[in-house]
C-alpha cells in the first residue's frame, strides 16, 4: 500500500510541475499576440492619418479648374473659399451670392476694392454699414474722393479724410471734398506744411493757423522729426508756438536760412533761431539768473527745471527734495534713482502712480 501510495504520489507530482511549467508558456504566447495586435492597430491608425492628410491637402489645393468645382466641396469653409477665390480672380461680384451672409457682403466689398468699382458698393444691395466700408476701400484703392459723396455728410468727410491720409496729404483737391471744418483744416494744414518742407518755400506756411492749435500741432509734429525736439504738442501750445511758426522754423532749418526767422516774433522767433545758436556752457548760478528774465508765471518752472538738471547731473537727490512743484520733485527723484541704481529713493516720491513707475523701472531692469 505504501509503495503504491508512493508510486501514485510520485506520478502526480511531475504532472503538476509540468502543468505549472506550461502556464508561463501560455502567458508568453498571449502577450506576444497582444503586442502584435497593438502593432497592427498603430499601423492602421497611421495609415488612416496619412490618408486624411492626403485628402485634406487635395481639398485645400487652390482651385484651378472651373467655378463649378466649388459646389462639389463637402466642407463648407473650403467651398466658401473656393467661391471667394473665383470672385476675386474674375472680379465678378455675382459669384459672391453663393456665400451666406455676412461672407457675401465681405466678398462683394473685396471685389469692389480689387476692381476699384464703387457701383458694386451702391447697387449690390449691401446694408448701409457694409456699403460705407466698401466705398471707403474703393476710395482708397482708386484715390478718388468723389465716391464718398454716396454717404451721409459725417461719413463722407471721414471717408475723404481717410483718402487724403492714404495719399500722405499730397493732393490738395482731396481736402476740398471734406465738409467737416475741423478735418478740412487738418487736411489743408498737413498739405501746406509738407509742401513748405518739400520745396523749402516758407510762403506755404502762411496758409497755416497763426494761433496756437493743439490738434494741428500734433498732426504736423507727427509728420516730421526735424524740429520736434520736444515731442509734446501741448508744450508748444502752452508757450504760444503756432503751427505757422513751427512751419517757418522747419523751413529755416531745412534751408539753413536763419533770415526766415526774422519774419516771426516772440517765442516763435526764438524757436526758429534755436538751431542756429551755438550753446555756451553755463553753470547753475548763470542758468538760475537767466530765469529772472522769463515771464513771471514761468519763473518757477524755469528755476525748478534748472535744479532738476543739476540734481540728475550730480546724482544729488537732496536737490530734488528741495523742489516746490510735486511733478518736478517726483520726476527728479525718479531720474536720480535710475542714475545711481538705488530703488530706495523711490520711497521719497509722494504720488503713488509716479512711485510705482519708479519701482517698476528696477523690476524691469533686473
Amino acid at each position: 500500500m505504501s509503495s503504491k501510495g508512493k508510486g501514485t504520489g510520485f506520478k502526480n507530482t511531475p504532472n503538476k510541475a509540468n502543468q505549472n511549467r506550461a502556464l508561463p508558456r501560455i502567458n508568453k504566447k498571449n502577450s506576444h499576440t497582444e503586442n502584435e495586435r497593438r502593432k497592427l492597430l498603430l499601423a492602421a491608425s497611421a495609415t488612416i492619418i496619412i490618408l486624411l492628410i492626403a485628402m485634406a491637402s487635395l481639398l485645400l489645393t487652390r482651385p484651378t479648374n472651373t467655378l463649378s468645382s466649388c459646389g462639389s466641396r463637402a466642407i463648407p469653409g473650403l467651398k466658401y473659399s473656393c467661391y471667394e477665390y473665383f470672385a476675386n480672380q474674375t472680379r465678378n461680384a455675382s459669384i459672391c451670392h453663393n456665400l451666406p451672409v455676412p461672407l457675401m457682403y465681405s466678398c462683394i466689398s473685396n471685389v469692389a476694392f480689387l476692381s476699384s468699382n464703387s457701383s458694386m458698393c451702391i447697387y449690390s444691395g449691401l446694408p448701409y454699414n457694409y456699403r460705407n466700408s466698401c466705398l471707403d476701400q474703393v476710395g482708397i484703392s482708386s484715390h478718388n474722393p468723389s465716391v464718398c459723396a454716396e454717404m451721409n455728410s459725417t461719413n463722407e468727410s471721414a471717408c475723404a479724410y481717410g483718402i487724403a491720409q492714404s495719399q500722405n496729404f499730397s493732393t490738395i483737391t482731396t481736402c476740398g471734398y471734406i465738409n467737416n471744418d475741423s478735418l478740412s483744416n487738418e487736411c489743408y494744414s498737413r498739405y501746406y506744411y509738407q509742401q513748405a518742407a518739400a520745396t523749402k518755400n516758407y510762403t506755404y506756411c502762411n496758409y497755416l493757423p497763426n494761433v496756437p492749435n493743439t490738434t494741428i500741432m500734433t498732426d504736423i509734429l507727427t509728420s516730421t522729426s526735424n524740429t520736434s525736439r520736444i515731442s509734446d504738442s501741448y508744450t508748444y501750445t502752452y508757450y504760444n508756438i503756432t503751427p505757422q511758426g513751427m512751419c517757418y522754423s522747419n523751413v529755416a532749418y531745412l534751408a539753413s536760412n536763419k533770415t526766415i526767422c526774422s519774419l516771426l516774433s516772440g517765442l516763435n522767433s526764438q524757436l526758429c533761431m534755436e538751431p542756429f545758436i551755438t550753446a555756451k556752457p553755463s553753470n547753475e548760478s548763470t542758468l538760475l539768473a537767466s530765469c529772472s528774465e522769463v515771464p513771471a508765471d514761468l519763473k518757477e518752472v524755469c528755476t525748478e527745471g534748472v535744479l532738476v538738471d543739476e540734481a540728475v547731473q550730480n546724482a544729488n537727490v537732496s536737490i530734488c527734495l528741495s523742489l516746490n512743484q510735486t511733478n518736478f520733485k517726483d520726476s527728479c527723484i525718479s531720474e536720480v534713482a535710475a542714475k545711481v541704481g538705488n530703488s530706495t529713493y523711490c520711497s521719497y516720491i509722494s504720488n503713488a502712480t509716479a512711485q510705482e513707475g519708479c519701482i517698476s523701472y528696477f523690476n524691469i531692469s533686473k
